[in-house]
């Protein structure tokens, strides 16, 4: 995937990656290459050195920073899988004015890196040169399913983890990603290049925003406002507290880090979004600017939280494996000294309700002036007009 990625962005990029444990011999000084200046950042999942090489060796764009894998195995290693610390690394590397932060599975649309720069020198001029504003770009995703596999029923969007026969149709499907989502001027069957091949992907029912089945996560961005924008627009309050939109935020002090206590997942971004909400920043929504979540198996650390979601709602306990090495007490601080038995996405919604105390009690809360505050009226409606595109 961060291949690919890079064939649809031709400037800088900051990316951290996951490196298998007992990796580190094979690593470089100070466990980065540098590459230039970067301006986009990402993480990827666990990879090997060669493969990494292989692509640094032709993007000189590209700055690459590691993490090694922790001890351990199984759902333990998967709820401790580091995804801010990994984020701030990728910031880390940032060498410009601001950078847009993406995971690696969200790919630009073609012309993107061209679009902002001319979006940021022409009408949104002004705006960029504030360190309040965050500005959105909507997210779409690239649907699939499992029928497209032989023998195959399920949708892959399902929420509890796939079954055997499922994982190996992930796979099967896996394979046809870069030919389904990634920008590639070898092949016909090439990305979402502009805002008419994601009109043709939307109105064959082959598209969807992202993530729909949770309307709190991306309904604030309000997708129709979107396909008749044509220039920034300030999003007046928040459906939910859980909105996570990809943002463009300044580099610099003034932008917050990822709280690294938030590990796995869940609530990660969610978390980071709600800061700069508190702190006081601007939410702009771009114009003609979008990118792609393409389909891919579940990470197994969302089949850890899904895992403990279901025995949370079933009261019943999961299984640590092997590495869960600390206490309860010592691994989640924020529950105090007498919490045990508790999943992980208890402990990561619990904190996440912690820090939302935080912010008020040092912030204030947010409907003093100039803030986005929550909405006082129904959650968002995610129906997508598409007559403007008809």
């Amino acid at each position: 995937m961060l291949a690919a990625r890079i064939l649809a962005w031709i400037g800088p990029i900051s990316a951290a990656v996951l490196m298998p444990r007992g990796a580190a011999p094979y690593l470089p000084p100070n466990n980065t290459r540098n590459h230039g200046s970067a301006a986009a950042s990402a993480t990827a999942p666990t990879a090997t050195a060669g493969g990494i090489d292989k692509i640094e060796s032709r993007c000189p764009q590209l700055r690459v920073r590691y993490v090694e894998e922790q001890a351990g195995g199984g759902a333990a290693a998967a709820e401790d899988y580091p995804v801010n610390r990994m984020r701030n690394l990728a910031i880390d590397g940032v060498g410009t004015s601001h950078y847009v932060m993406v995971d690696v599975d969200l790919w630009p649309r073609e012309g993107l890196y061209e679009h902002l720069h001319a979006t940021a020198a022409g009408q949104a001029a002004e705006a960029f040169m504030s360190r309040w504003n965050a500005f959105v770009v909507p997210a779409f995703e690239k649907k699939a399913n499992l029928s497209q596999c032989k023998g195959g029923s399920e949708p892959l969007s399902a929420e509890l983890p796939p079954s055997e026969s499922a994982n190996a149709c992930w796979q099967e499907v896996a394979g046809a990603v870069p030919k389904m989502c990634a920008f590639d001027p070898t092949t016909a069957e090439a990305a979402l290049n502009d805002i008419s091949d994601l009109a043709g992907c939307l109105l064959a029912h082959q598209c969807s925003i992202f993530y729909p089945r949770v309307p709190a996560s991306h309904g604030s961005t309000n997708y129709t406002a979107w396909t008749r924008q044509s220039a920034l627009r300030r999003i007046p309050c928040f459906q939910s507290s859980r909105y996570e939109p990809y943002l463009i935020v300044p580099k610099g002090p003034g932008t917050p880090r990822f709280d690294e206590r938030f590990t796995g997942y869940g609530k990660n971004k969610i978390a980071w979004t709600s800061h700069l909400r508190y702190l006081g920043f601007r939410f702009l929504v771009l114009p003609g600017a979008f990118l792609v979540h393409c389909p891919h198996p579940p990470s197994a650390a969302k089949q850890a939280w899904q895992q403990g979601s279901a025995a949370a709602r079933n009261g019943t306990q999961v299984q640590k494996q092997s590495g869960a090495e600390h206490s309860t007490a010592e691994r989640y601080p924020w529950l105090g000294p007498g919490a045990a038995n508790v999943t992980h996405a208890h402990a990561m919604n619990s904190l996440y309700k912690v820090l939302l105390a935080d912010f008020e009690s040092e912030y204030g809360s947010t409907d003093r002036e100039g803030v986005t505050d929550l909405c006082r009226d129904d959650a968002p409606d995610l129906a997508l007009d598409m007559s403007f595109y008809e």
